[in-house]
């Protein structure tokens, strides 16, 4: 039956928007458009910038992680998830009442506490998973409603397209308010989450994909935190545990410059639809002592300890939730055909690319230095607001094909079983802080005279062969063959690059389901890409080592031939521009971004994420000057690149 499903669902998707979904899907499907380089003069590879590779490739490793999805806020997968039984949620009430539905709840209290648990008559449910659930996961920031890109996917899946979605209903501000906004425009956004959230569960309730206590129940998303639209509150799969009055009592004397306000949530207040009356916003009360004394920073702080890999540290994301990567959707699939066309003009322009995707370097430092940093941060800017109907009819089959592979009883039929998920992090793992070490070894090298040569060359060589040692066998050599020996096109160098080339390749092909096709062959192109420029550094510091500095009873000073020192020099300079570029085009820039120093015992590295940018400062009594909130927030965008150290007492940097 479920053959027969799948089948219906690429015929029907397949009519739409030509062969594009049969030929994606297809066991035989050729990926080969999607390879990160041809040859050069060489025989090495250029990078293609226009391919998906590297991009499906850090969205893979990134899923369920806020501080790579902080950096890049715009989601481009949308997957199947699950929470495990026994897993607490939870919600705060301004009244006390049970939830409507559907209804977000968060997976820290201190989200839940600090967005409607400040108030006068404030509560707090606590519910509790009585059974494994399945929910829909959007990556990147999909909860934020700071910038439009953030709901990019979710709209376009919602709607079939970017060019159907409807515009968003203006919010009529309080007079109250004006202080703090300026008298600016402002869009109703809380009423549009709550549909938005009532149009994803009818989407799981219209195509029978979950119910009350059984499927998909509810939605994953992420701002400061990760939270789940929860659909149905009758369901038997949540309990409720705990229903608590957590009103505290309230501070006395107020400043006056808060006294105008009152208590938001009484004030300010948007419409629902009819059942649910009127729904209050976050609550925003300003004589309520945990909202002034670093209510929002730990919220914030719980975030934290969800940043996953980042600020040079391999920790865990979101855990509570739990991804099969034999079923993710990207974006950037070249199914996804005016979406991936479009994205691929506009970077052409912006970027300075060729139609094969090469980057045309400027030729001043300067110029060149900025454009590796746009490079390095394109992702940033790559919106999903080029979905065509065609585009969204293949996203919404292959997204509920997906759906329903991880209902179906022969999965284990559909999927290989590998974890890709987890094999994209142990390659940022092996590789993102040794690429930056060895750039930053090799940018040391102007520092140096000849006399330093021995030292610093012995340097680079153990950062070089660190990458090729699980793969490199090395041939019989005598000081006349070193040249042969080492070359790129030598049958040892040659095995060795294939080998470092799959070595998460999988055994067999055929076993991998649709969304494991381009995953793995994602991975593929981004370990091409390194082992192909990392080969030619390793193989020439070996030569140049072996043919001068292999002697072990040499003082640790020799002083390099002229020769040898200008040999250095022009294969220094060569190397720095191939590392730069192959970090740009892989573009893990928020694994090379940190709190330098570090922070101390009791500090958290600061990035600034949606909705706690400001608002601790602003609780605080004042915004520096800022006129109003969106400047507010502004002000603390450049820590995202230039993070600080922050505690309870500092937080947000600068007030």
């Amino acid at each position: 039956m479920l053959r027969h499903t799948l089948g219906a669902l690429i015929l029907c998707a397949s009519a739409v928007h030509g062969q594009g979904l049969q030929r994606v899907l297809s066991p035989n499907n050729d990926l080969s458009g999607l390879n990160f380089s041809s040859p050069t003069d060489n025989n090495l590879p250029r990078l293609n910038f226009s391919s998906p590779s590297p991009l499906i490739f850090h969205s893979t490793f990134a899923l369920l992680q806020q501080w790579p999805n902080t950096f890049f806020e715009y989601g481009h997968t949308i997957a199947p998830c699950k929470v495990p039984k026994g897993t607490n949620l939870y919600h705060a009430s301004s009244d006390g009442k049970r939830p409507p539905e559907p209804e977000f709840l968060a997976f820290d209290p201190e989200m839940a506490y600090w967005i409607l648990g400040t108030t006068p008559d404030s509560h707090m449910f606590t519910y509790r998973t009585r059974r494994e659930v399945q929910c829909l996961y959007f990556d990147g920031s999909s909860a934020s409603l700071r910038r439009d890109g953030s709901m990019d996917s979710q709209m376009a899946f919602l709607y079939n397209s970017t060019y159907n979605i409807p515009p968003k209903p203006i919010l009529e501000l309080p007079p109250e308010f004006r202080n703090l906004t300026g008298n600016k425009t402002f869009f109703n956004d809380i009423a549009l989450e709550y549909t938005r959230a009532e149009k994803l569960c009818d989407f799981i309730h219209n195509h029978s994909l979950g119910g009350p206590g059984w499927g998909y129940e509810g939605v994953v998303r992420m701002n400061t935190g990760f939270e789940m639209i929860w659909c149905n509150f009758s369901s038997p799969s949540v309990e409720l545990v705990s229903r608590l009055n957590v009103s505290a009592p309230r501070l006395e004397e107020v400043p006056s410059r808060w006294t105008h306000l009152g208590h938001v949530p009484e004030t300010f207040v948007v419409k629902g639809r009819k059942k649910r009356g009127k729904k209050q916003i976050p609550g925003l009360t300003f004589d309520n002592p945990f909202a002034v004394n670093g209510g929002v920073y730990s919220w914030w702080h719980a975030a934290t300890k969800r940043y996953g890999f980042g600020n040079g540290q391999y920790g865990r994301g979101e855990t509570r939730v739990r991804l099969d990567s034999c079923t993710l959707f990207t974006l950037y699939d070249p199914g996804m055909q005016d979406q991936e066309s479009a994205r691929v003009m506009d970077e052409r322009k912006s970027l300075n690319l060729t139609k094969e995707g090469y980057w045309m370097a400027p030729r001043e430092d300067n110029e060149r230095d900025a454009a590796l940093k746009t490079l390095s941060r394109r992702r940033q800017a790559q919106r999903a607001h080029n979905v065509s109907e065609a585009d969204g009819l293949y996203m919404r089959g292959a997204v509920e094909q997906r759906m329903r592979l991880l209902l179906s009883t022969e999965k284990e039929q559909h999927c290989s079983g590998i974890d890709w998920i987890e094999i994209a992090r142990d390659i940022v793992s092996a590789y993102s802080i040794e690429l930056y070490n060895l750039l930053k070894r090799l940018e040391f090298f102007g520092q140096l005279g000849p006399e330093d040569a021995r030292l610093w060359l012995s340097d680079i060589r153990h950062a070089s062969h660190l990458v090729f040692m699980p793969f490199y066998e090395y041939p019989d050599i005598t000081k006349s063959t070193l040249q042969e020996a080492f070359a790129v096109n030598a049958s040892n160098s040659q095995s060795a690059l294939h080998r470092c080339k799959t070595q998460y390749a999988p055994f067999e092909a055929e076993e991998l389901s649709d969304s494991e096709r381009l995953t793995s062959h994602a991975i593929s192109d981004v370990l091409s890409a390194i082992c192909t420029t990392m080969l030619p550094i390793f193989l020439q510091t070996e030569r140049i080592w072996l043919a001068n500095f292999n002697n072990f009873s040499a003082p640790p000073v020799v002083t390099p031939a002229v020769p040898l020192w200008h040999e250095l020099q022009t294969a220094t300079s060569h190397n720095i521009q191939a590392i730069e570029e192959l970090m740009a085009w892989l573009g893990w820039i928020d694994q090379w971004t940190a709190c330098d120093p570090g922070c101390a015992l009791g500090q958290v590295c600061y990035i600034p994420i949606w909705p706690a940018l400001a608002m601790g400062g602003i609780l605080k009594g004042g915004m520096k000057g800022h006129e109003d909130l969106d400047e507010a927030d502004g002000s603390l965008d450049r820590y995202l690149w230039e993070p600080t150290c922050v505690d309870f007492h500092h937080f947000p940097p600068g007030w």
